[in-house]
């Protein structure tokens, strides 16, 4: 039996899956006022003002949230000023929810029912295409928003890099390899057992 095959049926592992791409805990603070932080999602790089590959941008503490064109948040309406969507985990994110066109914004979404609430950490989903157009991806990203005061953060975010949809606050499973290692260790040559006689005879 292929290497391939034995992974698959013995721990549900295909060396060419999708993946799920996960920024890791960065906590990023989205300043007060006028000067915004500006984030490329594909690497986490920041900057206070727009740069080649940024993504989304966060404004008063979050009061304001834009978007490049690549970077497509769930909203209420197809409209790029439409509010936001606040997401509960395990929530699922595709391509059926509504999502605008182009550079958008929002300052909409603090505060009413359902909605982000005042230094509250809660979820957005988007669709997103990274730097090398190799796609549209569907991810999530944990924020808390304040009323432009201090406490708002960028928390974290991921991905699902097939094109698939993905569940609200799902990371990449890290026994995924302790897996491959067992895998590898079972698939190993064994040594030959000799019998008694044989070693007595050698």
């Amino acid at each position: 039996m292929k290497f391939r095959t034995v992974l698959f049926f013995l721990f549900g592992v295909s060396p060419a899956s999708a993946a799920i791409v996960h920024s890791g805990l960065r906590n990023i603070p989205i300043p007060t006022g006028h000067d915004g932080i500006y984030l490329d999602i594909d690497d986490g790089t920041t900057a206070t003002e727009p740069f080649n590959g940024w993504d989304v941008t966060g404004f008063f503490a979050g009061v304001a949230i834009g978007g490049s064109a690549s970077f497509q948040p769930a909203r209420s309406g197809t409209g790029n000023q439409d509010p936001l969507t606040r997401f509960d985990a395990e929530a699922l994110i595709v391509a059926t929810l509504s999502y605008s066109s182009g550079e958008t914004g929002s300052s909409t979404h603090l505060g009413a029912p359902g909605n982000f609430q005042d230094g509250v950490s809660g979820y957005l989903g988007f669709r997103y295409s990274p730097n090398d157009d190799s796609g549209s991806f569907y991810g999530w990203m944990r924020l808390t928003l304040t009323a432009n005061t201090p406490g708002a953060v960028i928390h974290e975010w991921a991905w699902e890099n097939s094109g698939d949809g993905i569940a609200v606050g799902r990371i990449p499973e890290p026994a995924s390899g302790m897996y491959l290692c067992a895998a590898a260790l079972i698939l190993l040559p064994r040594r030959r057992k000799y019998p008694l006689a044989d070693k007595i005879a050698l």
